[in-house]
């Protein structure tokens, strides 16, 4: 009887620290915080999409909305403009190039060259402000060649039979038989092989200057003078011609672009049956577009008997102007 009364007590008092276990879980819980501002699910729904959005934006992340009233309203149209002038500058890019075997001789042989190439330029009218030097640079000049190269003959180990011959043989001068026949060592073919290699040329000076002919018409005469006076140092890389004040010839343009741009707007509005409204937008585009000359093939065709032919052209200048404008109502 004892023992059936204590295993009751002791199933009770378990069953009681379990219930006790339980609410102690059940108070450490807290209610979970609701959204500030919400007043029900739909409320805090809401809240919730708001705060995602929030968080989109500040990842620079945003949703695309329909443009009402953007910039692509109106009449859009292009207006181009054209100028035509004779250049009155000239810009050559010209200088001197030395090759030897050391630096120093290098130098001196450019260094000569381009003094000589300074009293041409200042000769024919150029003056000293319009000399500038452009680039001056020393460095080493290397070209690659073929080289054929042998490893020589050597000993062919796989060719070579060693074979015993009786001593008794050897010392009584008697022929060897033919059972110990004895092959004389094998010496391999020489290989020879073909490989590129960097050989150093030598050492070249290069002085380069950005020139300005003023007097267009002298620009052949002082090709053909520096030319003469450098000799072979000479190096010419181009002759650009342009005009060194632009400004008039830029008005012109523009003005002609902005004639340009209204006479097709009209004619736009017109033609869809709308009247022109305000200006709302103009911007303006383009530059001047040089007249080149290559000399470089020129010169290394250069004959005494002959002068350089030297031809200015003529200088276009070009502005493009883009504008929009309301549509004010329509005619039909």
């Amino acid at each position: 009887m004892t023992p059936t009364i204590t295993k009751s007590k002791s199933l009770f008092v378990l069953m009681g620290l379990g219930l006790v276990v339980l609410l102690l879980l059940a108070c450490s819980r807290e209610p979970v915080p609701r959204l500030p501002g919400g007043n029900g699910n739909g409320q805090a729904a809401g809240d919730a999409l708001g705060t995602r959005s929030e968080l989109l934006g500040a990842s620079g992340i945003q949703r695309s909305q329909p443009s009402v009233g953007g910039g692509n309203t109106g009449i859009w149209v292009n207006g181009t403009g054209e100028a035509s002038s004779t250049p009155d500058l000239a810009i050559l890019n010209m200088g001197v190039e030395a090759l030897a075997d050391t630096v120093a001789k290098a130098r001196g042989q450019a260094a000569s060259a381009m003094a000589a190439t300074i009293d041409a330029l200042e000769a024919e009218g150029v003056d000293r402000s319009d000399i500038q030097t452009r680039t001056f640079s020393v460095f080493p000049r290397y070209t690659r060649r073929e080289v054929t190269r042998c490893n020589g003959g050597k000993l062919d180990s796989s060719k070579t039979t060693q074979r015993t011959i009786p001593l008794e043989a050897v010392r009584e001068g008697a022929p060897v038989p033919e059972s110990f026949p004895v092959e004389p060592l094998a010496l391999t073919q020489e290989e020879c092989f073909t490989q590129s290699e960097q050989v150093l040329l030598g050492f070249q000076v290069t002085n380069q200057l950005t020139v300005k002919v003023r007097d267009l018409d002298t620009v052949g005469d002082v090709i053909d003078r520096v030319t003469g006076a450098s000799g072979d140092l000479t190096r010419f890389q181009g002759v650009k011609f342009t005009i060194e004040d632009a400004k008039d010839l830029q008005e012109q343009a523009r003005a002609a672009a902005v004639d340009d741009l209204m006479a097709k707007a009209e004619q736009v509005a017109a033609l869809a049956g709308v009247e022109l409204g305000r200006l709302t937008f103009i911007t303006e585009t383009g530059g001047p577009a040089p007249v080149s000359f290559n000399t470089e093939k020129a010169v290394m065709a250069f004959a005494e008997s002959a002068p350089t032919p030297i031809l200015t052209g003529e200088m276009t200048m070009s502005v493009n102007i883009q504008g929009s404008f309301e549509i004010a109502q329509s005619t039909r």
